[in-house]
């Protein structure tokens, strides 16, 4: 037996290896790494002039989040090619699924390193005292918040990819998916009143912005909810994206399976709950005019 778990570890660091490798070297990761760097330059060098780097977590989610749907899948595919040449020697599924997992690391260390450097961004040009922070706001909140829109998007995108590419593995599946995230995104904003108080269930949302009112139509706004409690449910439905995928393999355990699942899918919602409870309950507005506000 141990010599069994033994083997399954050497395989799967190896594999692991392998799909990080590749990752690294798809295309279009390259492509979204690229834009990223010049967007990660601009902000350093001259950012926006009112809200500094504030609104850039935007650029590692589609870079490397939105794009990371369909390099995952392509190499869950080709993963899944090798497995079938290789006939009867092939390494499991699960084996498999996990090493794919692995390859994560690559674009999110990638929105890490965004982060790092928006936050020196943050710090050498402050926003202005019209946008963000303001009120009860603090730079933790600010900066949590460009956290939670830059960095959890970039690990959950490659995620999803390896769902889809586990149980829809067709070719067409991961762009057509990308744009209805794309779609369900732009909808799922406080922007909406009816969206406004819920939600914290998306993958992507705001937690401020230049939402306006009816007298100063760019204001900034403070919306409702935690982006603390955000970032932990975001990696809780990482953590469930991969538990699904594995639990495609028709050689695994699924009894346990299922209940590891639903363990994680409780505190999904338990952290979703509470990043829409805590803080605010409505939209704050800073009382400051902005910079386009009418004397």
């Amino acid at each position: 037996m141990t010599s069994s778990l033994t083997f399954r570890d050497a395989t799967l660091t190896s594999l692991a290896r392998q799909e990080v490798s590749a990752y690294l070297h798809h295309k279009l990761y390259w492509v979204g790494a690229g834009l990223l760097l010049a967007v990660t330059v601009i902000g350093l060098l001259s950012p926006d002039a009112s809200w500094s780097v504030t609104g850039d977590g935007i650029a590692p989610a589609a870079l490397l989040g939105v794009l990371g749907i369909s390099v995952m899948a392509g190499l869950v595919r080709n993963s899944d090619r090798a497995a079938e040449a290789a006939g009867a020697v092939s390494v499991d599924q699960g084996t498999r699924t996990l090493a794919l997992a692995c390859a994560v690391v690559v674009p999110l260390a990638t929105a890490l390193v965004w982060y790092v450097l928006a936050v020196v961004a943050y710090q050498l040009h402050p926003p202005e005292p019209q946008t963000v922070p303001f009120g009860t706001m603090s730079d933790t909140f600010v900066l949590a918040s460009m956290f939670a829109e830059g960095v959890p998007a970039a690990a959950g995108g490659p995620v999803l990819g390896l769902v889809i590419g586990r149980w829809w593995p067709r070719r067409w599946v991961a762009p057509v998916l990308s744009v209805v995230v794309v779609l369900t995104t732009m909808v799922m904003q406080p922007l909406f009143d009816w969206a406004a108080s819920w939600r914290h269930v998306w993958v992507w949302i705001h937690f401020y912005g230049a939402g306006g009112t009816e007298s100063d139509p760019d204001a900034a706004l403070r919306y409702s909810g935690s982006p603390y409690a955000y970032i932990g449910y975001l990696a809780t439905l990482c953590v469930l994206g991969v538990l699904v995928a594995l639990y495609r393999d028709p050689e695994a355990d699924r009894a346990a399976l299922r209940t590891r699942i639903a363990v994680v899918a409780l505190v999904a919602a338990a952290l979703c709950l509470t990043a829409m409870l805590v803080g605010p309950d409505t939209t704050l507005v800073n009382p400051l005019p902005s910079s386009g506000a009418t004397p």
